[in-house]
């Protein structure tokens, strides 16, 4: 899929997926098992002339931002990236989708910081397969988070990047 079918397609709460081989994404698809490192969310934003595409996310040593598509396919450019098709709970609910993705642009400083703490309870729920809260949010948690508020809630645990593509409607790889 090009990025230009993707504009065409996404919907609120559709995900972007990242196979990483850097040494940050080795090591977090070695603790999950899983063959994707990161995750990210899809949000149509209303601006001054219509709508934009937008990527949510929480990202390592960032914590939460919200980019332009380009920019964040840019930031990207040497990484295997697939499209997921959100669950049709989150396609029939695009209003919760977004406003659930957009909580922490206006949240306090704490709760925008990248949840490192966070991905031991995620490594933990994996092993243990139950739901195990979190406070602060890593990319997999924060697009659960999302899926949740707009009424897909069949992920049992606590969500990594695997869990997110294994729920997504379809998978597309993406061609730049």
């Amino acid at each position: 899929m090009t990025q230009t079918e993707l504009i065409k397609r996404a919907q609120n709460g559709d995900v972007l997926l990242v196979k990483s081989d850097s040494a940050v994404g080795k090591a977090i698809r070695c603790l999950t098992g899983e063959s994707y490192s990161h995750v990210a969310v899809l949000v149509w934003v209303p601006g001054l002339y219509g709508f934009t595409l937008r990527v949510y996310e929480f990202a390592e040593g960032v914590g939460h931002q919200t980019l332009p598509l380009d920019d964040w396919l840019a930031q990207r450019e040497s990484q295997a990236l697939f499209y997921g098709v959100a669950p049709e709970p989150v396609h029939a609910a695009p209003t919760r989708a977004r406003t659930a993705a957009e909580y922490y642009t206006t949240a306090s400083r704490l709760q925008r910081g990248y949840g490192y703490l966070s991905l031991v309870k995620v490594w933990l729920s994996q092993l243990i397969r139950c739901r195990i809260p979190v406070r602060q949010k890593v990319c997999s948690t924060y697009a659960q988070e999302i899926w949740r508020a707009a009424g897909f809630d069949a992920i049992g645990r606590t969500a990594d990047p695997g869990d997110i593509a294994e729920h997504c409607q379809t998978l597309y790889p993406l061609w730049r």
